[in-house]
């Protein structure tokens, strides 16, 4: 024979978790793309304090992520390691793009920094 009254404490219990869920899970999306984005940022910091490195040593800046050295450099985005863009019109120029729309840094001006 079915038991009702557990089968609805059950239910109220599923009920509650699916709820707690539906409140905590966004919550926890947000935050980790928001971490995901703290990191890409950083990265593209590090990649520009090494271009402008380079612009202060040889007054140029590099046209190539290759050609940017540097132990700690990740030249890629943490959301899907989708590599980011360097865009080098001239030696004296660069615009560097997460290809994710995290932002982009040019020349000491970053996107996020923007008024």
């Amino acid at each position: 024979m079915l038991n009702w009254s557990a089968v609805r404490k059950l239910l109220i219990a599923i009920l509650a978790l699916v709820l707690v869920a539906i409140i905590v899970v966004p919550g926890y999306k947000t935050k980790k793309q928001s971490e995901i984005q703290q990191v890409c940022r950083s990265r593209l910091e590090q990649i520009a304090k090494a271009q402008e490195k380079c612009f202060a040593q040889y007054g140029r800046y590099v046209s190539g992520l290759t050609e940017i050295s540097g132990d700690s450099l990740n030249f890629t985005c943490p959301l899907n390691d989708s590599r980011f863009i360097l865009d080098t019109p001239d030696s004296t120029h660069y615009k560097l793009f997460c290809p994710n729309k995290h932002g982009w840094i040019s020349e000491k001006r970053a996107s996020w920094k923007q008024e």
